[in-house]
């Protein structure tokens, strides 16, 4: 997550998502950073026993719309894709991420690899 954190605060280009995750990891803190240059923030939050969200959208974002998509991805209401890196002796979550109804509209650059 920490990586996350250092791609985003050097992010010169908006890249909007939201991406469900589910774990039991004890280290996983929440946080809310805001990028001046992208005028966008990132929220990682809690929202249920091992359920949470991590939130790029802009920092004067329309809050209905926002609000709407991320209840979508908090119960599955969306499209889509479950992750399962079958990490089992690290931890036993799972990532779903959220893609937009249009795929072919997605720009996600980088490699978050460690």
């Amino acid at each position: 997550m920490e990586r996350l954190k250092v791609e985003f605060a050097n992010s010169t280009v908006p890249v909007n998502f939201i991406i469900y995750f589910w774990t039991f990891s004890a280290d996983i803190v929440p946080f809310e950073l805001k990028n001046n240059l992208t005028k966008e923030r990132l929220v990682f939050r809690h929202f249920e026993e091992d359920e949470w969200l991590l939130v790029r959208c802009p920092i004067d974002r329309n809050k209905d719309k926002w609000s709407k998509w991320e209840a979508e991805a908090k119960y599955c209401l969306g499209n889509s894709i479950d992750i399962n890196f079958k990490d089992k002796d690290i931890g036993d979550g799972k990532t779903v991420i959220f893609l937009p109804m249009n795929p072919n509209k997605m720009n996600v650059k980088g490699d978050f690899a460690s």
